[in-house]
């Protein structure tokens, strides 16, 4: 069966994909970017690679998979200041988000897995170590690290539950795991998951790495942020609701609340998921009183400022929490609710709407009240009276967010230790071949 699957996806799966690339470039823009980006990357990556370096390769999907490593890569090369670090991306919108970034030495796009694009990627890398995020592994990127002897591990590991379901999909991710070293579920429901396929592979729990980095941006933000002050003025305003990554759905159930039920004493921040021109000036149209971000910031004197602000630009968010008395998350009355741990971090209430059922710390956190699910805008008013305006309450809901993240810290400690101590082990066995070399 082994060798039928294998079969089917080189002479099938890989042709298509491989097809799939070239011809999407001509009709696609993001594959188009992804084409050109890959004939790019790779010329930069066989001028940057010398022999001699010791180098780690880390690889994501997209953005957001690429934060579930980000502490990782930054804690690894802390300690391990000699290694250097390349950071692969199948989506272009993680490639051309944080090429520029300083989190790593490279940033390139993962080949076609193709067999003649893997091992020409891999043989021109040589990693020491491969580190892939959560679910992105390739069959033929994988025999080859196998082959280089390159130690390869999976962290904040997650499996689809549909798996289950399907023999074949269960086969093969069997076998693509199977070539992985060490695995770190993404937790206990994970673990059972993983271990279900019995798999020879090492497999431990692990909490999210990205609450790490979370928790060090929230604590540099408390200090730094210019939101805090710009937005302190609580003699007009005695509370902030910060609308993050909000979708026309959550922009209609503020607009109704503010109608409907008034709550003249909140200042509004609603922080677009995608700011374009087109999209603020609806909102400005939608909120005839409200100001852009923008705006404020080029005002040198000090009012109570807007009740409704529009963020028209992009990066500020985690910034923004840091002045918010609590928060509606956005996503959650469209594919799914947006990442509740950040705001989780500043220690206020929660809300979203219902569609979280794909979004494990957004579950956990309603479990324990730290978040309440809404279908409208009676819903929002009564969490506004229960939750925002209530004091106690608000401290208390506040708490049980926070305590969240604290409870499930440490994860980049435990991955590093490990990367750390299969490094030495290859420092060992380098030392050794080369003593036995001269010896002979």
């Amino acid at each position: 069966m082994t060798h039928l699957l294998v079969g089917l996806y080189q002479c099938v799966a890989v042709p298509f994909m491989w097809f799939a690339t070239t011809m999407g470039q001509f009709v696609h823009p993001k594959m188009r970017l992804r084409a050109k980006g890959i004939s790019a990357t790779q010329r930069a990556l066989r001028k940057r690679v010398t022999p001699g370096e010791s180098w780690a390769w880390f690889h994501a999907a997209s953005y957001g998979e690429f934060e579930q490593i980000r502490s990782v890569i930054r804690e690894l090369k802390q300690r391990r200041q000699s290694i250097k670090v390349c950071v692969s991306f199948t989506s272009p919108s993680g490639y051309e988000k944080l090429h520029t970034s300083d989190d790593a030495d490279l940033y390139v796009y993962i080949p076609t897995d193709t067999p003649r694009a893997a091992k020409r990627f891999l043989n021109t890398l040589r990693p020491t170590i491969a580190v892939f995020s959560r679910y992105d592994v390739w069959y033929n990127h994988l025999r080859v690290l196998k082959h280089l002897r390159t130690h390869i591990v999976l962290v904040s590991a997650t499996l689809p539950d549909s798996l289950q379901s399907s023999t074949i999909a269960r086969l093969w991710k069997q076998l693509c795991l199977s070539y992985v070293s060490h695995i770190f579920a993404a937790g206990e429901s994970e673990q059972q998951k993983f271990n279900a396929l019995h798999l020879a592979t090492p497999t431990e729990i692990s909490k999210d790495p990205r609450i790490d980095r979370i928790l060090s941006i929230v604590d540099h933000a408390r200090r730094e942020s210019m939101y805090t002050q710009l937005f302190a003025n609580e003699e007009y305003f005695r509370h902030t609701i910060v609308v993050g990554s909000s979708w026309p759905a959550e922009e209609s159930i503020v607009q109704q609340c503010l109608d409907t039920h008034g709550f003249d004493n909140i200042r509004w921040i609603l922080v677009p998921h995608e700011p374009t021109t087109e999209h603020v000036a609806e909102l400005l149209r939608q909120f005839p009183s409200a100001q852009t971000l923008s705006e404020i910031e080029l005002q040198e004197d000090d009012n109570s400022g807007p009740r409704v602000v529009i963020v028209d630009s992009v990066g500020k968010l985690l910034w923004l929490y840091s002045c918010a008395s609590a928060v509606f998350v956005g996503g959650g009355f469209g594919k799914g609710v947006h990442s509740v741990l950040e705001p989780a971090g500043y220690g206020v209430p929660l809300c979203s709407g219902p569609a979280i059922e794909r979004a494990r710390d957004a579950i956990q956190l309603q479990d324990r009240a730290g978040l309440r699910v809404i279908h409208n805008a009676d819903d929002l008013s009564n969490w506004i009276r229960e939750c925002v305006q209530n004091e106690t309450e608000r401290a208390r809901v506040g708490n049980i967010a926070l305590c969240y993240l604290e409870e499930n810290a440490g994860a980049t400690d435990q991955v590093v230790d490990y990367l750390e101590h299969q490094l030495r082990l290859k420092d060992t066995t380098l030392r050794t071949s080369s003593v036995t070399s001269k010896i002979a």
